[in-house]
């Protein structure tokens, strides 16, 4: 695969009602570990009126947006080396 030829695959990740990410999954980047798992790392947001994704951000840390952003970690249930 190169920057010319692509496969259009599925979406990665999604949004996922009731979660950190439930209004937007946007860009990060991806690692591998140290035993071979592949680790996506994005940024989620959700609505500040959410309850159902958690609490609000410690005063010192809330922005007082209308969002929250939350940094999230994906991990492959497969190693690339199997």
């Amino acid at each position: 695969m190169d920057l010319v030829h692509w496969e259009l695959l599925p979406h990665a990740i999604m949004p996922t009602e009731g979660t950190v990410d439930s209004a937007g999954c946007f860009s990060g980047c991806a690692a591998v570990d140290h035993d071979g798992s592949a680790a996506l790392l994005y940024t989620g947001v959700r609505m500040r009126g959410s309850a159902a994704a958690g609490p609000l951000p410690p005063p010192e840390c809330d922005l007082g947006l209308p969002f929250i952003e939350s940094q999230c970690l994906v991990v492959a249930e497969d190693s690339l080396h199997a």
